[in-house]
This record gives structure tokens, C-alpha cells and sequence, in this order.
């Protein structure tokens, strides 16, 4: 029996400013237009074994990563994304 590949990708609600598409660390207090300057999204928390989750990608974008690399969706709750090869 062959060994069959897994992914297992931790998905995550983040902040981003909607100006630069970068992800922001929310620490301490923010200036009004700051704030309305940013929203929040859910997202796939980058993994260095897994190519397809790198630089935070949407839950949709990351499952068409992972199927033009072969992957298809096994299993999806609010936290966990598991693919098979």
C-alpha cells in the first residue's frame, strides 16, 4: 500500500491594512483612521511544508492552490484544513 500524501493547514482570522494587503500585528492602541483603514479575514496560516499556504491565502485561494497541485479537500472545520495528494 502506498503512502499518501497529507496536508494539514491551520486556518486563522487576521488583520490587514486594505491599502498594502499587509498582515498587521495588532499591539496596543491604533489611531482612528489606522483602524478604518484595515480588515479582518480568515486566512491560512503559512506552513513551511506546505507550499501552497505561504504568504496567507484566502481559504478559497489556498483549496485552488492545492488542487492544481494534485490535492484534493478531505476535511474543513473553523481551525483545520486537511488535503490528500
Amino acid at each position: 500500500m502506498a503512502a499518501v500524501p497529507v496536508h494539514i493547514a491551520r486556518i486563522g482570522i487576521f488583520t490587514f491594512d486594505k491599502k498594502t494587503n499587509q498582515r498587521i500585528d495588532k499591539s496596543g492602541t491604533s489611531p482612528l483612521t489606522a483602524v478604518l483603514n484595515t480588515e479582518s479575514r480568515t486566512v491560512v496560516i503559512p506552513d513551511s511544508q506546505i507550499a501552497s499556504s505561504q504568504n496567507y491565502p484566502t481559504v478559497d485561494e489556498y483549496l485552488k492552490l492545492e488542487a492544481a497541485g494534485g490535492f484534493s479537500l478531505r476535511y474543513m472545520d473553523q481551525s483545520t484544513i486537511i488535503t490528500y495528494g
